[in-house]
């Protein structure tokens, strides 16, 4: 079975990476991106804006696919899209879904207690290398706008 969703990489004022305390499985607790799933017909830019909204509460104003990473996954393989999101307005991200995520922060660089699929995106994002796991990483476009600190090749 394939999963497909999407990491969303938005940044405050300060470039500090949004990420949320990830407590779904409450064994495996971790630092999240904001994302999910894909709806029926729906484009990784355009889930990237209702993932961020639905469980931030922040309004994204700009979504620009930058990498897609392929993995194993749960018995199958996951393909998450990285997107740069730019905010419509400066604001703190909200506790909309308790029971999914315990808190939201502003984080220099999260390499810690990551989750699978957003340590795959923020690699790309940051430069680094493939981690361990991924099997494949694409980048996307030409990275028109996208003012990441790193090279999604990983060169």
């Amino acid at each position: 079975m394939t999963t497909v969703g999407v990491g969303v990489v938005v940044r405050d004022t300060e470039g500090r990476v949004l990420a949320g305390w990830r407590v779904k499985d409450p064994a495996r607790p971790c630092w999240s991106l904001p994302g999910g799933h894909l709806e029926p017909g729906e484009s990784p830019a355009d889930a990237a804006l209702r993932e961020l909204r639905e469980e931030t509460g922040l309004v994204g104003a700009d979504a620009r696919p930058f990498v897609m990473v392929v993995d194993e996954w749960q018995g199958g393989t996951r393909v998450t899209t990285g997107v740069h999101v730019r905010l419509a307005a400066a604001g703190q991200p909200a506790l909309t879904e308790p029971e999914v995520f315990a808190r939201w922060e502003w984080l220099d660089d999260p390499r810690d207690s990551l989750f699978t699929a957003s340590e795959h995106v923020l690699d790309a994002w940051y430069g680094r290398p493939l981690s361990a796991g991924a099997v494949a990483r694409h980048g996307l476009g030409d990275g028109d706008g996208l003012d990441g600190p790193g090279r999604v090749d990983g060169r």
